[in-house]
């Protein structure tokens, strides 16, 4: 019995003496390496040029204002950043404008609200994967701004809208980010997002 009792009192001696074990940093060190060697941050920009208005609707009085049911511009657009994955594309904005006769939550009235969406397609598109939902070959996102007049009927009136590049697989790599757009109602100036990429799928689309 006394050796027994001699033997547990040794043991907790030399766990005390010991004490308890730290936990390991290796895996969240291993985990903040994975996400710094699988993701990337970049800045994409275009130039959009050209561009012409291919569908207008007229404003339709509703109850709470003026509404252009369908505004539609295509436009050229070149990548003027390094990183672009697209440099020669097509640049296309399919959105509405309102114009509320009352103060509503995030509008005033009597000014104009643009959005809608946005898709820049590069020249060298294979038909064949432009069918699939997403694609090496196309960014998309969308936009809004505020303006002082309908830019359908007033294209040269300045524009700075605030741009979201949705999740898409442009240049080959899950892509997204925010920026803006500076330019004109005719939607020609500049557009440019700050990005996050993941894991390369292909080589960068020209």
């Amino acid at each position: 019995m006394r050796t027994t009792r001699g033997l547990l009192l040794s043991g907790v001696v030399l766990l005390a003496a010991v004490g308890p074990s730290a936990p390991s940093a290796a895996p969240e060190r291993a985990t903040e390496q994975l996400k710094a060697a699988r993701l990337d941050q970049a800045t994409y920009a275009w130039r959009l040029s050209g561009a012409r208005v291919t569908k207008a609707s007229a404003p339709v009085r509703t109850p709470q204002g003026l509404l252009v049911t369908d505004y539609t511009v295509e436009a050229r657009a070149t990548g003027t950043a390094a990183s672009n994955p697209v440099r020669k594309a097509t640049f296309v904005f399919t959105g509405t404008v309102f114009s509320p006769f009352a103060d509503r939550p995030g509008q005033k009235a009597g000014q104009w609200y643009l959005h809608g969406s946005w898709t820049i397609t590069g020249a060298g598109a294979d038909p064949s994967l432009l069918k699939g939902r997403h694609n090496p070959f196309v960014a998309e996102g969308n936009l809004d701004a505020a303006l002082a007049a309908n830019p359908a009927e007033q294209g040269a009136l300045p524009v700075q809208a605030a741009v979201v590049l949705e999740p898409s697989q442009v240049g080959g790599r899950w892509t997204r980010g925010t920026g803006t757009f500076v330019g004109n109602g005719r939607l020609e100036g500049v557009l440019k997002a700050d990005v996050t990429l993941h894991p390369t799928m292909t080589s960068a689309v020209q």
